[in-house]
C-alpha cells in the first residue's frame, strides 16, 4: 500500500550533536508486516551521514539541510517513485521514528512529497 502527503515547513529546534544524531538512525532492522516506513534518497543519506561523523564541531558547511527525496521522484510533479530505483542503492528504508527524528531536526523539502510504504 502506498500513500503520499505533503508535509508544511516548521521549524524545529536540535538537541542532540550531529553524531548522537547518526547514532539514533541504525538500519539493521527487519522489516515488519503492518508497520510504516520511509523512503529517504541515497543521496541526502550519504550527506547526512557524512554530517553525523565529522560535524560535532558544529561545521554547518556538512549540514544536509532539509530532507530532499526529489532524486527518487518523478518529475516534474514529484508524486510518484522513479520506476528504475533500486533498494538500498537509490533509497533508505527508515521507520517511523527514525522519520520524525530527521524531519525534526532538519525539516523536509517544501513541494516535495513524502512516500510512505
Amino acid at each position: 500500500m502506498k500513500q503520499t502527503f505533503e508535509m508544511d515547513k516548521n521549524p524545529r529546534n536540535i538537541h542532540q550533536t550531529p553524531s548522537e544524531q547518526l547514532s539514533l538512525m541504525d538500519l539493521n532492522f527487519s522489516l515488519e508486516r503492518d508497520t510504516t516506513y520511509y523512503l529517504i534518497s541515497d543521496k541526502w543519506w550519504t550527506k547526512f551521514k557524512r554530517y553525523g561523523r565529522y560535524a560535532d564541531d558544529v561545521d554547518e558547511d556538512l549540514n544536509p539541510g532539509p530532507v530532499d527525496n526529489s532524486t527518487i521522484l518523478e518529475p516534474p510533479d514529484y508524486k510518484e517513485l522513479r520506476k528504475d530505483l533500486i533498494d538500498w542503492i537509490h533509497y533508505n528504508i527508515v521507520t517511523e521514528a527514525q522519520w520524525n527524528l530527521l524531519v525534526k531536526w532538519f525539516e523536509f523539502s517544501i513541494n516535495f512529497t513524502i512516500i510512505i510504504y
